[in-house]
């Protein structure tokens, strides 16, 4: 029921933005000096360069990483919970 409600969600297409470019070299390079893998890296930075508040995220490894990033990166469920869906 969780992903139907969640693929539903992005479906809907209500405050989603869809992110048609590369974020700045430097963005990704500051989160690859953060700790994060390099694909990892690239979803951190589009994140930033868009201004995003969140990701959500099943990854253990964004799940995990707080410090120095300008977002913060909940689970679906926890965006379920926040948009009272």
């Amino acid at each position: 029921q969780l992903g139907k409600k969640f693929f539903r969600l992005i479906a809907s297409g209500k405050n989603i933005a869809i992110l048609w470019g590369d974020p700045p070299q430097e963005l990704i390079e500051k989160h690859i000096a953060l700790g994060f893998a390099e694909e990892d890296a690239l979803i951190a930075a589009a994140a930033e360069w868009t201004g995003a508040d969140f990701i959500i995220s099943e990854n253990r490894h964004f799940l995990q990483r707080k410090l120095g990033t300008t977002f913060q990166t909940i689970n679906a469920e926890t965006a379920l919970k926040l948009l009272k869906l």
